[in-house]
């Protein structure tokens, strides 16, 4: 109960508590809407609950852009020249996606008059922007595992399942980091896929998200 207290204090995990609830909502109501399995009153109260769950969302994500492009500064002493060059790429862009964000959401609550659909795709490019840049980190990451690892796997003395199971912290951010890539790349009509796959994606990418928070030992540092 202590560690659960403790962990709803963090704003980190309110907000992926509510991103897999807003996702798991559109789940919800694409099948349920798509199989005529609910009224059309009561769909729209699931779409309504993903919207007010989005907007709750962007609310306390509310001046992190600042946060986030100041935290890459100590990585540009980082040892391994590869990761520097790709995380602090990834915290520019997050940055970026956060201004953007915070521009859409003051537009939404109607403080200024914004041109939501032009900054919400800015904002869906420099998210897809990071995570593809953090899927390189991944592979490059894999990449020095295997440069490691080869001779006993190809001795049969380690099973790829041993290497995934004993690197948990990069095989669960690939996971992350690749069902996470395809909702902006739908969005920004890279790739085509209806709302419920789209929150498929969302809610497995969240639960990752949310185990590494429960589990700290397995999140991707820096």
């Amino acid at each position: 109960m202590d560690q659960l207290i403790k962990l709803n204090n963090l704003t980190i995990f309110r907000d992926r508590v509510a991103r897999l609830v807003q996702f798991a909502s559109r789940v919800v109501w694409h099948i349920t809407e798509k199989y005529s399995l609910m009224s059309k009153h009561s769909v729209e109260k699931i779409k309504l609950l993903e919207f007010h769950l989005a907007m709750f969302r962007r609310l306390l994500r509310l001046g992190r852009c600042f946060d986030t492009l100041y935290s890459a500064l100590p990585l540009l002493h980082h040892p391994d020249k590869m990761v520097q060059m790709l995380v602090v790429l990834t915290k520019i862009a997050q940055g970026m996606f956060l201004l953007c964000d915070h521009i859409v959401w003051f537009g939404r609550v109607g403080l200024t008059e914004v041109d939501t659909l032009h900054w919400s795709g800015t904002a869906n490019r420099y998210f897809f922007y990071s995570i593809v840049l953090m899927l390189a980190r991944d592979f490059y990451e894999i990449m020095q595992l295997y440069d490691v690892t080869k001779h006993s796997l190809k001795n049969r003395q380690m099973s790829l399942t041993q290497l995934v199971c004993s690197n948990k912290t990069v095989f669960l951010d690939l996971l992350k980091n690749a069902c996470d890539v395809f909702i902006p790349a739908t969005g920004l009509g890279y790739v085509r896929f209806n709302p419920g796959t789209v929150g498929l994606f969302g809610v497995m990418s969240s639960a990752a998200a949310l185990y590494t928070i429960v589990n700290p030992v397995y999140k991707m540092v820096p």
